[in-house]
């Protein structure tokens, strides 16, 4: 079985870790595959809270989108799709991984 997580973060993202890094050992263990695929790259993530820095948090939304979008072509690599929140999932990303089991 393969598993893509859809996350909003690197591991910088305490929700992450929460929600997905502290099951992947264990993952692991039972043989599963799985890939964690961030929307925002971590060069976006310490900016990503600051005032300011409009063209970059711009550019790196729209590269987070082409990522996302590259990963919708690839979803018959995978059983299965966790999707922790991240932007524009409810309205464009979810709709179109419909075609794989969804956990939000």
């Amino acid at each position: 079985m393969r598993i893509l997580f859809w996350v909003p973060y690197f591991t910088e993202g305490q929700s992450n870790r929460f929600r997905v890094e502290q099951y992947l050992p264990y993952l692991r263990a039972k043989g599963i595959e799985y890939s964690v695929h961030p929307f925002w790259k971590s060069g976006a993530y310490r900016i990503l809270f600051e005032k300011g820095h409009y063209f970059k948090k711009i550019y790196y939304f729209i590269k987070g989108t082409i990522n996302r979008n590259r990963d919708l072509a690839n979803l018959a690599d995978y059983d299965l799709v966790f999707i922790h929140a991240h932007p524009g999932s409810r309205y464009f990303f979810c709709p179109a991984a419909c075609l794989k089991p969804l956990i939000l």
